[in-house]
C-alpha cells in the first residue's frame, strides 16, 4: 500500500512541476506576444494558456465523486493526446 501512495505522490508532483513550467513559459511572453497568433489556423499562446485553465480549473469541486479506478489509470491516454503536437 505505501507504494501506491509513494506513486500517488510522485504522480501530483509531476502534475506540479508541469504546471510551474506553464507558469514559467508563459511569462516569458510580452503583453504583446502573448496575443500573436503564430501562424494560420493556430492559437495564440493566451488562448492556449486560457484553455488549459479553464480545462482544469475548478477540479476538484463540490460535484467530483471518486473516480471508481486506479488514480493513474488515465496517465497513458492523456499523455497521448497532450503530447500529439500535430494536433490543435
Amino acid at each position: 500500500m505505501e507504494n501506491n501512495k509513494e506513486l500517488k505522490d510522485e504522480l501530483i508532483s509531476c502534475i506540479n512541476s508541469v504546471y510551474d513550467s506553464l507558469i514559467n513559459v508563459l511569462e516569458q511572453f510580452s503583453d504583446t506576444e502573448i496575443n500573436i497568433i503564430p501562424f494560420e489556423g493556430s492559437w495564440t499562446p493566451g488562448q492556449v494558456a486560457t484553455h488549459i485553465i479553464n480545462s482544469t480549473g475548478g477540479i476538484p469541486d463540490k460535484n467530483t465523486s471518486p473516480a471508481g479506478r486506479l488514480y493513474d489509470g488515465k496517465v497513458e491516454l492523456m499523455e497521448s493526446v497532450f503530447m500529439d503536437f500535430d494536433k490543435k
